[in-house]
């Protein structure tokens, strides 16, 4: 076996990406630290157990080790304690972490060669006398029917009484409004990853937006966004005042911002801000800042580019 098998590359929040060297043949994945995980993944919505990868053989598998806000692969839920192929390029996403999986080419190498070429034996010349005839065995007994779960029943059918499970109708049945409401369900059980800014998804930024009284633009970048919506409880604490507005237009723009008090007297400001990259929207800027300002102010807007 190989040395590198592959290498795993890590985004996740407020870090930067990192790549994990794969050289074991099951790579442990959890909140806790060495010996008991090999990926450690510092965070809360991480169990301290949260999945495996078996690396020992093409195609690569991952287990979900029945975790608390559970797995996906690429974006699908991962049923606990089942094992699922994984192929070089998925994602596998553990709570805000999301972990592509690259195999190592000399695997993928190994596995598309041909098998060799193996001489065929000889066969000995058959016998003058014919081997004796073997008895016929017996039909070995049938077996009693089983009653209960197989593999083309519905999971639903284990909550009702046994007397149901009798016929295979019924299970069979119930799979249908099983597909049907099944990813509803596991949205509704992992819908705490729906209220963190950070792991929503896009199409349910606006929604926090409106719950959060609309304090971005739908216009904006989806990573302003996320920031500001990050933010909002200490934006609206500070609302109307100098850190705030520093820190609302810092956000929008990404530049260095500062504030000048009683610049031309009483109840006047001056702002200055200085782009790192980029020119600034000055009409941005000033919505933002009449939006955020006490009403009995004035100001002044001081823009330098690069």
């Amino acid at each position: 076996m190989p040395e590198r098998l592959g290498t795993i590359t890590v985004t996740g929040p407020d870090a930067q990406p990192f790549e994990y060297v794969i050289k074991t043949p099951i790579v442990r994945v959890g909140r806790m630290p060495e010996p008991q995980n090999d990926l450690v993944l510092a965070h809360n919505w991480v169990s301290r157990s949260h999945l495996r990868i078996y690396c020992d053989r093409l195609p690569f598998r991952v287990q979900d080790l029945h975790s608390s806000n559970g797995s996906a692969l690429n974006d699908v839920p991962l049923p606990a304690d089942e094992i699922r192929d994984i192929k070089s390029g998925d994602v596998i996403s553990v709570g805000p972490f999301r972990l592509t999986v690259q195999v190592a080419e000399s695997l993928l190498q190994e596995e598309a060669a041909p098998p060799p070429l193996i001489a065929m034996q000889p066969r000995p010349a058959a016998a003058d006398v014919p081997p004796p005839i073997q008895p016929i065995k017996p039909p070995e007994p049938a077996l009693e029917r089983w009653v209960g779960m197989d593999g083309e029943t519905s999971r639903w059918l284990q909550y009702l009484p046994p007397m149901f499970a009798e016929h295979p109708f019924l299970g069979r049945f119930l799979c249908l409004f099983e597909d049907q409401l099944g990813p509803l369900e596991q949205t509704i059980r992992h819908f705490d990853v729906f209220l963190d800014v950070q792991s929503a998804p896009a199409t349910f930024i606006p929604q926090l937006n409106t719950w959060l009284a609309g304090i971005v633009d739908e216009s904006w970048p989806e990573a302003i966004k996320r920031a500001i919506l990050a933010r909002a409880t200490w934006l609206y604490e500070r609302r109307g005042t100098r850190a705030g507005l520093e820190e609302l237009l810092h956000l929008c723009t990404g530049a260095q911002v500062e504030i000048i008090e009683n610049s031309d007297g009483p109840f006047t400001f001056r702002v200055v801000l200085t782009a790192e990259s980029g020119a600034i929207d000055q009409r941005l800027v000033t919505r933002l800042i009449d939006g955020y300002r006490p009403a009995y102010t004035s100001y002044q807007i001081d823009i330098k580019n690069p």
